[in-house]
């Protein structure tokens, strides 16, 4: 049976004063930012598939960033956990309206609970049926970690994170939490280290971050724009709605 979501959409048709978009540079590399107020009333995120996805019985088909926005209509959308380029499974669990969809193993736990909390949790290496859901609403599990408590954090292979690609150079994306309460998605167009990465995550105020997929995969949308295009079909993206 292909699962089907509840009805999830925006409150209100307008642009949100309290989602904003940004290009900033910052340590000499362009940096797109979109800024969400998770204090603002009904903001939530959830994960988003491609369409005719089976995520319970491990169905992942890969299909154009441009269709799955089309598909979910969100404020914002960001690609996200890394996926088998053959088959779309993701490396990490996924929970989408309290229930675990999938059970990956590797990456840190970024989850919203039911009151719109926002928490990282770090328990890569574990599969998910071990993390413990009680409270989780959604919940996307990516990596490696960049910043953990206000500090840089950046421990890839102890994580379980191994592949050259994540590893060195490329184009990134990535999540954070600020010290007031606001969700950050960036992308980057040129190719940078995890570091560069992390500190970028830093100079916005994360107090929490971890990386996404990168590379081709990257890719942003905020407010009926695409920012970052990606080169790629994706088989999971992260969705801001409000």
């Amino acid at each position: 049976m292909i699962y089907k979501p509840p009805p999830f959409r925006n409150s209100r048709q307008q642009r949100s004063d309290h989602i904003v978009r940004t290009w900033q540079l910052i340590g000499g590399v362009g940096v797109n930012i979109v800024t969400v107020d998770l204090s603002a009333e009904h903001v939530r995120f959830m994960p988003g598939f491609a369409a005719n996805a089976d995520p319970t019985r491990g169905y992942f088909p890969l299909e154009d960033f441009y269709r799955i926005v089309r598909h979910y209509q969100p404020r914002v959308a960001i690609n996200g956990t890394y996926f088998h380029l053959l088959n779309g499974t993701p490396t990490g669990p996924i929970v989408r309206h309290g229930k675990m969809l999938y059970d990956g193993r590797w990456g840190t736990t970024i989850s919203l609970d039911a009151k719109g909390r926002l928490t990282f949790r770090y328990q890569s290496g574990t599969y998910g049926r071990h993390r413990g859901w009680e409270g989780v609403y959604n919940a996307i599990c990516t990596g490696p970690t960049l910043v953990r408590d206000g500090k840089l954090w950046l421990h890839p292979r102890r994580e379980g994170f191994r592949d050259r690609a994540v590893l060195g150079s490329a184009r990134r994306s990535a999540l954070g939490l600020t010290w007031d309460n606001r969700l950050v998605l960036v992308t980057v167009g040129s190719r940078i280290s995890l570091n560069k990465l992390g500190n970028i995550m830093l100079r916005l105020n994360c107090k929490q971050a971890a990386n996404l997929d990168g590379g081709s995969s990257s890719a942003l949308y905020s407010n009926g724009e695409f920012v970052t295009r990606p080169e790629r079909k994706l088989s999971n993206v992260l969705l801001v709605y409000d």
